[in-house]
């Protein structure tokens, strides 16, 4: 257990309204117990949907920080760089007289955006809210294509490949958005140890709920479960990233006048707030639900020296979740220095595959041999190209001296109609 100040955003505690949004979580009238998110917005204090917090002269003078003590915390390493989650925090409540609030932020070396869902076992109404760090959108480049991704290798294959297969052995069908089995991956967090001293160049306020009483009585029965949810529409690099979840309880010393004066303050100051940053704004067109769990994908053979595998994602299209998959990311390097894959013949026929339903903003990207000691067919899948003007060239074998070289697949930039 441990004891004292909270580790929040440091920009939101330099916003202004930082420290008046925790105030909002326990406004309230009554002796009735009341629960309210205690924060809505962005690491800035930035209400969602706004990318600057509110002037100083649209705002009410902030209450005096919440009488709170930490009572736990813990700490969840990501272990995987490139993903939406859903990741899973797990707390109980204290049964702490007068309220508790449990807080989550993320500390890391980038910014990453996402929502989450806050849920009580106790039949409490679920929770949901989208989040931003300092009020800008996450870090995806790492783990989607961009337009610098373009593979210039000239005017294609020369090749005709063979009508019959190498005696080289099978091919393999691996990979694929078709045959990868969706599994959860037990592995995407694991707890590690943290100190609020620890080295923390991004900090992201993600939520803080918190439910209080005006009587000296538990707000909340002890040991209810709660699960915070964390996940994003689009992959965002988690390298790096650590979650902390933290539970506060009203301290036990503060008396019955200064919690009463704390909480007048806290409901003048809401009700001062301008009515455009005491609600959150409507939810944005798209994902209604988390992704599933990523799916479980077999690396095709490695392409080139250099190349680095991007993992598969879902993407939202047509109501449902639409499994896009991974890929080698070639470096132009290993194409101009012909440091990619080598075979000592051409490759047998490409296999006929079957589309399916087209994805809405997805591009289907064929098939092609790949060669690690023998060829393997890697079946055609659909992605998502860096923006609609992007078609994709396919992946081909060239020919030279001592074989065939490989020309890896790439995204081009479509001139005309």
């Amino acid at each position: 257990m441990n004891s004292g100040r909270a580790a929040p955003s440091v920009v939101a505690m330099r916003a202004g309204l930082g420290l008046a949004v925790i105030g909002i979580a326990f406004a309230g009238c009554g002796g009735s117990s009341q629960s309210r998110p205690a924060d809505t917005t962005a690491s800035r204090a930035v209400p969602v949907g706004q990318d600057d917090a509110p002037p100083e002269s649209d705002r009410p003078d902030s209450p005096e920080r919440p009488p709170y003590l930490r009572k736990t915390q813990r700490a969840f390493r990501v272990t995987r760089r490139c993903s939406q989650g859903p990741f899973l925090l797990p707390a109980r409540t204290l049964g702490a007289d007068r309220g508790e609030d449990v807080k989550v932020y993320a500390c890391g070396p980038r910014s990453f955006d996402g929502r989450y869902a806050y849920e009580r076992k106790d039949g409490g109404a679920p929770y949901e809210q989208e989040f931003r760090n300092y009020g800008v959108g996450g870090d995806h480049s790492r783990c989607l294509a961009t337009p610098g991704e373009l593979v210039s290798v000239g005017g294609g294959p020369s090749v005709t490949p063979p009508a019959t297969a190498p005696s080289t052995g099978p091919a393999t069908v691996v990979h694929g958005a078709r045959t990868a089995p969706v599994t959860v991956d037990a592995t995407l967090l694991e707890e590690v140890t943290w100190s609020d001293s620890a080295d923390c160049r991004v900090q992201s306020h993600i939520m803080s709920y918190g439910t209080v009483t005006n009587e000296r009585r538990p707000a909340l029965t002890a040991g209810v479960d709660v699960n915070v949810r964390i996940w994003s529409e689009l992959p965002n690099d988690l390298e790096g990233v650590t979650f902390i979840i933290e539970q506060w309880a009203v301290d036990p010393a503060v008396t019955d006048a200064v919690w009463t004066a704390y909480r007048e303050a806290s409901n003048a100051y809401w009700d001062k707030l301008p009515a455009r940053y005491k609600l959150p704004t409507p939810p944005r067109l798209g994902p209604t639900t988390a992704p599933p769990p990523a799916r479980v994908e077999i690396h095709p053979p490695r392409p080139s020296v250099h190349a680095e595998w991007i993992p598969g994602s879902w993407h939202w299209a047509g109501g449902s979740w639409n499994w896009m998959a991974g890929l080698w990311r070639v470096p132009d390097v290993d194409i101009t220095a012909g440091a990619t894959a080598e075979a000592p013949a051409p490759p047998p026929p490409a296999q006929v595959e079957m589309q399916g339903a087209t994805i809405e903003g997805a591009v289907w990207t064929e098939g092609y041999w790949g060669w690690s000691g023998r060829w393997v067919w890697v079946p055609g899948a659909w992605r998502l190209p860096p923006a609609p003007t992007y078609t994709w060239r396919p992946a081909a074998w060239r020919p030279r001296a001592s074989g065939v070289v490989f020309l890896p697949g790439g995204w081009t930039l479509r001139v005309g109609r």
